[in-house]
C-alpha cells in the first residue's frame, strides 16, 4: 500500500506506513526498498534530516550490489534532485545504471539514463501531491497503520536495527 501511495505521488502520506513496516523488514532485499523509498519520500516533502539518514543507509546496503540496489540507488537520486544536490543525484543515478546495466535491468538503466539528461537540465525533484483530507489514500493509510501495530519486529540480531526519526 506504501508504495502504490507513493507511486501517485502522495509521498507525505506514504512515510509513516514506510516507516511502520521498516522494522518488520529484516532481510536486505526488501530492506533496501522500503529504506529508498522512504528517502525519495523524505525528498519530495523536504525533510532534510530523514532524507540524509534513509539515503545514507540505502548507500550502506547497495554496497553489497543486489539486484535492487540499482533501484534504490535511482530513489534516493530522486531524493537527493529534491534538494537540487545535482552532482550528488547525478553520481547516484550513473550508479544505479550502471548497476542496472550490469543486471540486464533496462526498466531501472532506462530511467537513471532518462534522470540524467533532467538532471543536466536541472529539472526540479519530486512535489508532494495532497489527498484530500479524510478521503481514500487518508482512509488507506489509517486502515494499515492500525493493522501494523498487530505486529511486531522480527527478534533475529543479524537484522538492521529500525531508523528512528524525531515525531513531531
Amino acid at each position: 500500500i506504501a508504495f502504490l501511495i507513493h507511486t501517485l505521488g502522495h509521498y507525505s502520506s506514504a512515510l509513516p506506513v514506510l516507516e511502520k513496516v521498516l522494522p518488520l523488514v529484516p532481510f536486505q532485499r526488501e530492506r533496501i526498498l522500503v529504506l529508498a523509498s522512504t528517502a525519495r519520500a523524505a525528498g519530495a516533502v523536504r525533510d532534510r534530516l530523514r532524507f540524509e539518514r534513509t539515503a545514507a543507509a540505502v548507500v550502506e546496503l547497495a554496497a553489497e550490489d543486489s539486484e535492487m540496489s540499482a533501484g534504490a540507488l535511482y530513489h534516493v537520486a530522486q531524493g537527493a534532485r529534491s534538494f537540487e544536490q545535482w552532482e550528488r543525484a547525478a553520481e547516484l543515478a550513473a550508479r544505479a545504471r550502471r548497476s542496472a546495466a550490469a543486471r540486464g535491468n533496462q526498466t531501472v538503466a532506462a530511467l537513471a539514463g532518462a534522470l540524467l539528461s533532467e538532471l543536466q537540465r536541472r529539472e526540479g525533484g519530486d512535489e508532494d501531491r495532497i489527498p484530500p483530507e479524510g478521503g481514500e489514500v487518508d482512509r488507506m493509510v489509517a486502515l494499515v497503520l492500525k493493522r501494523l501495530q498487530k505486529h511486531t519486529a522480527p527478534r533475529d540480531r543479524r537484522a538492521v536495527p529500525p531508523e528512528r526519526f524525531p515525531t513531531y
